[in-house]
């Protein structure tokens, strides 16, 4: 159910879709696309294999390590829910 407002914060999963969908780039079924925040920064290389537990920290019961095709990996967002009370007219 949809309220007609909008929610400002859909813009990155969906400006993301919107370059799939419509960018001059082919993206192949093996592409793999990484979506950063232009306020982080990386301090270590981007990798598929998070086996090593002294270097990576993996939130709940994960049993798998190595992202692979159709097994994404995401990092833990720490604000919880309290995104939900936010005052977005303030």
């Amino acid at each position: 159910k949809t309220s007609g407002e909008t929610y400002v914060y859909f813009n990155k999963p969906f400006g993301l879709l919107h370059w799939i969908e419509h960018s001059d780039e082919t993206i192949k079924e093996d592409d793999v696309v990484i979506l950063i925040d232009p306020d982080q920064m990386l301090t270590r290389p981007i990798t598929n294999d998070f086996t090593n537990r002294t270097e990576n920290v993996l939130f709940g019961g994960h049993s798998k390590t190595i992202v692979t095709h159709g097994n994404p990996f995401a990092q833990k967002y720490g604000l919880g829910k309290q995104w939900m009370t936010f005052n977005l007219d303030a």
